[in-house]
C-alpha cells in the first residue's frame, strides 16, 4: 500500500492562470496579481507595512463593500478561539483555514477548506484521522517486516519513512480543538475587516481586490514565528 496521504486540498498557486490588473481598481492593488501574501525571501516588516497600506486604502471604499482577505494571527489558536473572535465581527465568513502542529514540531501546513458541510473543527479532525491512518499502517508494515522479512516490505518501509514521521506528528498534535490554526481566508464587509484587523489576536489583515476571484489568487499566509525573512511554506500532500 502506498503511503501517499489523501489530505486536504492545497492552493494551486503555481497552476493558476495569470490575473490581469483591472482597468478600475475597486480594492487594494497587489504587487503580484497572483499572490495574496508575502513572497519567500522578502522582508517580513516590508510585507507587514505593505499590507497595512492596503488596509488603509480601504477608507476610500464603502464600509459595506465585501472583500476577501487573508488574516494572519499572532499565534496558533483553536477553532473555538476563532469563533469567539469572529463573534465580534458579524458578517465575516471563513473560506479557508491554515493549520499546522506549532513549532518546535517540524510539521507541514494543512489547508482547511470550509463549507456548509465542513467547518474548521471537522476539517482538522479529518486531517488528524488521515495522519493516524498513515502512522498506523506504517507501524503494521514495520511489525510485518520483523515477523516476515522481505525485500518488498523493506522497500515499502524505506519509501514511507518520511511521510510516516510527518503523520505521527500530525496524529499527535492535530485535532478538532487543537491550538494550531494560524491564518484564515475570509470574506466580509470593509467595516468588519477593519474591526477584525484591530483585534489583539490578529497580526494583520491583507485584503484582496474585489475584482480578483479567490480561485485566481495564490494565498500565502504568514506564520506567527516569522519575524525577519519570509521562508517558503511546506504544505501537507506536497
Amino acid at each position: 500500500m502506498a503511503f501517499a496521504a489523501v489530505l486536504l486540498a492545497v492552493t494551486g498557486g503555481d497552476h493558476q492562470a495569470a490575473v490581469k490588473p483591472p482597468a478600475q481598481q475597486s480594492g487594494p492593488l497587489l504587487p503580484d496579481p497572483q499572490r495574496l501574501g508575502p513572497a519567500p525571501g522578502t522582508s517580513v516588516s516590508t510585507y507587514v507595512a505593505a499590507a497595512g497600506d492596503r488596509m488603509a486604502a480601504l477608507d476610500s471604499l464603502s464600509s459595506s463593500q465585501r472583500l476577501e482577505a487573508v488574516v494572519d494571527f499572532t499565534g496558533y489558536i483553536s477553532p473555538l478561539a476563532i469563533d469567539e473572535l469572529l463573534a465580534t465581527t458579524p458578517g465575516i465568513d471563513v473560506l479557508r483555514g491554515y493549520a499546522r502542529v506549532p513549532p518546535p514540531a517540524n510539521a507541514r501546513i494543512h489547508v482547511l477548506i470550509t463549507s456548509t458541510e465542513s467547518d474548521l473543527p471537522t476539517a482538522l479532525g479529518a486531517a488528524h484521522d488521515a495522519a493516524s491512518a498513515i502512522a498506523t499502517h506504517y507501524a503494521h508494515v514495520l511489525n510485518e517486516s520483523v515477523a516476515h522479512p522481505s525485500t518488498q516490505l523493506q522497500e515499502e518501509l524505506q519509501a514511507g519513512a518520511a511521510q510516516a514521521a510527518e503523520a505521527r506528528v500530525d496524529a499527535a498534535g492535530l485535532g478538532t480543538d487543537c491550538g494550531c490554526v494560524f491564518a484564515l481566508v475570509v470574506s466580509g464587509p470593509v467595516a468588519q475587516l477593519q474591526q477584525l484587523a484591530a483585534a489583539a489576536a490578529v497580526r494583520l489583515v491583507d485584503p484582496a481586490p474585489s475584482t480578483v476571484s479567490l480561485e485566481a489568487l495564490m494565498v500565502v499566509p504568514l506564520e506567527p514565528q516569522e519575524k525577519s525573512t519570509v521562508t517558503a511554506l511546506e504544505f501537507a500532500g506536497d
